[in-house]
């Protein structure tokens, strides 16, 4: 092996599984990291809600169809609800936990983001489910035992 493939081996390790856990002695982190994760998201969510273009942003969907493009302060806190159902949305078809927060709504909408603001999105997801599975893992599996 090259030396220099070595380091950055162990940089990937010691960056995606020893800083988030502590190596095993700070099992919470990434709970911790979860919660700072959905509100710098609610906070960067803030732009496509008070941007007034039509090629990208969050879009309610009513039950009847209906789509309404979320624009203006007054929609500023569907930004962070945002945020939080689209980071704690993960699982598979036959278990999909991500519903649960949406039954509690007093109406039936989904929110959905359009245009290149699905990319930041899906990556905000993919951290927050990396992050669910390392605490799981580290809670529950005994990572670093």
């Amino acid at each position: 092996h090259n030396n220099d493939s070595v380091k950055f081996d162990s940089y990937i390790v010691t960056s995606l599984l020893g800083f988030p856990t502590g190596w095993g002695m700070s099992p919470l982190r990434p709970l911790q990291f979860l919660c700072i994760n959905i509100f710098l998201f609610s906070l960067l969510n803030f732009f496509p809600v008070l941007n007034s273009s039509k090629k990208w942003g969050i879009m309610k969907t009513l039950e009847d169809g209906q789509e309404i493009v979320l624009k203006g302060k007054q929609n500023l806190l569907y930004s962070f609800y945002f945020s939080l159902v689209s980071g704690l949305r993960f699982g598979w078809q036959p278990l999909k936990n991500g519903t649960w927060l949406s039954r509690m709504q007093p109406n039936e909408y989904t929110l959905i983001p359009y245009g290149w603001w699905r990319l930041i999105t899906g990556f905000h997801g993919i951290i927050c489910n990396y992050l669910i599975t390392i605490f799981l893992l580290n809670y529950f599996g005994g990572l670093f035992r």
